[in-house]
């Protein structure tokens, strides 16, 4: 049986380059970066080599890099951290419904503590997020604004610079955080023209290894840290770094960069000719914007629960997925608030796509569709 992997917004393969990489780093120069000795001395420098790789990725200065465990990390120490680091500007935080579980956590947790949160819906219309309805939801008290750069489940890419602009007007003191798990190495991000103060990635959504992330800061003194015992990463993530993952993760940014817009175009018109097929298909409905990241497509198929799809995609060896992996296949509050009805948020399902995936992957997916289209018939 062809196995189709088209889960790739979950986790990506890493590739062997970079897993080669991580092998030497684990075999080879494997010396603790805070060491005084000369192993110690390459292991900081292959760290530079890394925080320079991801630094270019988002055109930001070197030193405002710092390694994290992943995603989840990075933005709970954004959340988390910023707004005790800028609690001086106001007690009040913002950010939208469609938020990932890493930030929508931090938010009900700081909630508890006190902080007024507002979370700005998508517009019942559009089913999108609309910048001036974040901006709106700022007044001269919010301390922290947190959005995503591109949806998780929907791939909608939200508008960051608009939103910016918007809120750098109303007021200049607001931290801005921006979720780019799910953006960085794939939909290109430039500071220059998205000037957020704090930014997320991961290394495994772009063919790095799993369990290695980084936080962009631009402010280090607007942001405190959440663990502490340690000068690394500039006390602001103690604790003796993992070369190997962080230089794998330099090495996956490397490869994303150069080729960002040549995949893009790939899946793009892989992403186009799934579209166009499931338009043919009776009880199929898009929940994604089409104008957003080609690397997800959420989609409903009346009549079936979000499982029974996984489930049977699964025994015809393609792997899908019901939402975020992180969400275990619970339903989801991204369709949910995006104002879809019942029949669409409980058969929605979420194809995330690669620049190794082919065709002849999107055909066995829409043959496998019909096949349990008519099994239902039959």
């Amino acid at each position: 049986m062809r196995k189709v992997y088209l889960d790739n917004s979950a986790t990506t393969r890493t590739d062997t380059r970079v897993a080669d990489k991580i092998y030497e780093m684990l075999t080879v120069e494997y010396g603790n970066p805070s060491s005084l000795h000369g192993m110690g001395a390459r292991a900081y420098q292959c760290l530079g080599t890394a925080r320079h790789q991801a630094a270019k990725m988002i055109s930001a200065d070197t030193s405002s890099i710092y390694f994290t465990s992943g995603g989840t990390e990075s933005n709970n120490l954004a959340i988390l951290g910023g707004a005790v680091g800028n609690l001086a500007a106001g007690g009040r935080l913002v950010t939208t419904q469609l938020e990932h579980s890493s930030v929508s956590a931090p938010f009900a947790r700081l909630e508890k503590e006190g902080y007024t949160v507002t979370r700005v819906p998508p517009r019942k219309d559009t089913h999108r997020m609309a910048a001036g309805d974040i901006v709106d939801a700022v007044d001269g008290d919010t301390s922290l604004v947190s959005l995503m750069y591109v949806n998780n489940e929907t791939g909608e890419i939200l508008p960051v610079r608009e939103t910016v602009q918007g809120i750098r007007k109303k007021n200049p003191h607001t931290l801005i955080h921006c979720d780019c798990v799910q953006g960085f190495g794939k939909v290109p991000f430039k500071l220059f023209e998205m000037d957020v103060d704090m930014l997320s990635a991961s290394a495994h959504k772009l063919y790095g290894p799993k369990g290695v992330g980084c936080l962009f800061v631009k402010d280090r003194s607007r942001i405190e840290p959440r663990i502490f015992g340690g000068k690394q990463e500039s006390g602001l993530k103690p604790g003796t770094e993992n070369t190997a993952l962080i230089a794998g993760f330099g090495a996956a940014c490397d490869l994303a960069l150069v080729h960002i817009r040549e995949n893009y175009a790939h899946v793009l018109g892989l992403r186009d000719m799934l579209v166009r097929e499931l338009g043919r298909m009776e009880g199929i409905h898009i929940n994604s914007p089409l104008g957003g990241s080609p690397y997800i497509l959420n989609v409903s198929y009346s009549g079936h629960s979000s499982d029974e799809i996984v489930s049977f995609m699964s025994s015809s060896g393609i792997y899908i997925s019901a939402g975020s992996a992180c969400s275990k296949g619970a339903r989801s509050h991204v369709i949910e608030a995006m104002g879809y009805s019942e029949d669409i948020i409980r058969s929605a399902v979420r194809i995330s796509l690669s620049h190794e995936n082919t065709q002849e992957d999107i055909r066995c997916f829409l043959e496998a569709l019909g096949r349990m289209g008519r099994k239902e018939c039959g």
